[in-house]
């Protein structure tokens, strides 16, 4: 009887250590998720800013409306530079090109509504790509494509020389390629300063603009020793300009028409210019 009573006695004992162990346990989880809490309270909360995203996928050419556009907190590293905060910013502006769902949108990213501005110094300068110069050549309807040459085209330009004058023969060649006009007569382009680089489908002319075939000069962006080529060719010929569709931003590789005749030592110059790019 002694030794039956003796079996329950240990396992009393046994269950409450057990039991001691398990709220020691608990207490133990309990201080740590507090602990944790307290930290996590104590944290600096993540800095951000607004900033205006699109609501939906926005199409260049298109004119931002406020539902296209939201205000959203973005975490400051996260932030695009030149990101608008004011909705109403953009709001009634064009967006020069493909703007995707969620994107930030930048001053970069927009144009005015329209391209039937008066040109200034100010805003010519603006627009005149990096390492490019805005020189300015005579034109009329028929050197500038009938006139239908408009601000943010592309543009080849053609020189077409006479090279012996006693048998009536010239030569034409390429001066330069690929050159973007930023203006005709006083209406200035509204494309972005390196809309050469850009992806043909980024290529976007901004707003209505319309030709103007009575038109006496245009300005391209050149660098300079397209300057100096362009400068050069309006003074010994005639300068024409070929218009480029937006998706061909391919080479030409044509080498000089001459009708046999040789050229004089500043055409071949003009000629090599290009030759060398």
């Amino acid at each position: 009887m002694i030794g039956a009573q003796a079996v329950p006695h240990r396992g009393s004992r046994w269950a409450l250590a057990l039991a001691i162990v398990a709220g020691l346990a608990a207490a133990l989880v309990s201080y740590l998720a507090l602990k944790g809490a307290a930290r996590s309270s104590d944290a600096p909360a993540i800095q951000g800013k607004p900033v205006v995203i699109a609501a939906q996928n926005i199409p260049a050419r298109t004119r931002i409306t406020l539902e296209m556009v939201k205000v959203e907190t973005v975490p400051s590293h996260l932030l695009t530079e030149g990101a608008l905060s004011d909705i109403q910013r953009a709001v009634g502006r064009v967006a020069r090109y493909p703007i995707a769902s969620g994107e930030q949108i930048t001053q970069a990213k927009l144009a005015e509504a329209s391209t039937g501005r008066e040109i200034s110094t100010h805003e010519l300068a603006s627009i005149v790509p990096p390492g490019k110069r805005a020189v300015a050549i005579n034109v009329d309807e028929a050197t500038m494509v009938g006139g239908l040459v408009l601000p943010g085209d592309f543009v080849d330009v053609i020189g077409v020389f006479e090279v012996d004058r006693d048998n009536h023969i010239y030569a034409s060649l390429v001066i330069a390629e690929n050159v973007q006009v930023l203006a005709v007569a006083q209406n200035v382009s509204q494309l972005p300063a390196d809309a050469s680089q850009l992806p043909p489908q980024e290529r976007v002319r901004i707003g209505q603009a319309e030709p103007q075939p009575k038109a006496k000069t245009v300005t391209l962006a050149l660098d300079p020793p397209q300057v100096l080529a362009v400068s050069l060719a309006s003074k010994k010929g005639t300068i024409y300009l070929a218009l480029r569709s937006f998706s061909d931003m391919n080479p030409t590789f044509v080498a000089p028409l001459t009708g046999g005749a040789r050229l004089p030592p500043d055409l071949e110059a003009i000629a090599s210019l290009l030759s060398r790019r």
